[in-house]
């Protein structure tokens, strides 16, 4: 029985060695998986600090830049003011000459308000004027009719007298 025994106990033993066996390629395996994603993660850290380094050069660069931009901003701040001082004192002599201006601008609207004014007058004469004529031209006209009612009845009468004389009748009555 000892051979049984050994027998037994060598086949459990070969069966623990194949589950132990087993186990340790299970864990062999997840170790391998756990290196890669730690290689995978050392890579993307790798990659990132390169990155971040790239961008630290970046932000460096920028840095310089804004540095003389700053510079650059600084020359224009003097620039400009220098161009504020020039504006105001434009501005100041336009305020002046705005003032000159208004001052000339009323004074014109004070002599376009007596022509206007006297323009009023004379459109007003004007029209009595025309007014005038019309009432003239009116009697003119009358008397013209009259002249020539008169000149009809009287005409008939000094008519043949004139032509006795042999003169034109209308020099005959220029004549008296």
């Amino acid at each position: 029985m000892d051979n049984l025994a050994i027998q037994s106990s060598l086949a459990n033993l070969e069966e623990r060695y194949r589950e132990l066996r087993e186990i340790s390629e299970k864990h062999r395996q997840a170790w391998e998986k756990e290196i890669a994603g730690l290689r995978d993660n050392l890579a993307n850290a790798i990659a990132d600090g390169q990155g971040l380094e790239k961008e630290i050069a970046g932000l460096r660069d920028n840095l310089a830049n804004a540095i003389a931009d700053g510079q650059g901003l600084e020359k224009d701040i003097g620039d400009l003011k220098w161009v504020k001082e020039g504006l105001r004192r434009e501005l100041s002599d336009s305020r002046e000459e705005s003032e000159l201006l208004l001052l000339q601008l009323h004074q014109v609207q004070e002599e376009l308000e007596h022509y206007f004014l006297e323009s009023l007058r004379k459109d007003q004469k004007l029209q009595w004027l025309r007014s005038q004529r019309e009432l003239l031209r009116r009697m003119l006209r009358l008397q013209g009719r009259l002249q020539q009612r008169y000149l009809a009845l009287h005409g008939r009468i000094v008519l043949s007298s004139l032509r006795r004389q042999q003169m034109p009748w209308w020099q005959r009555l220029q004549r008296s």
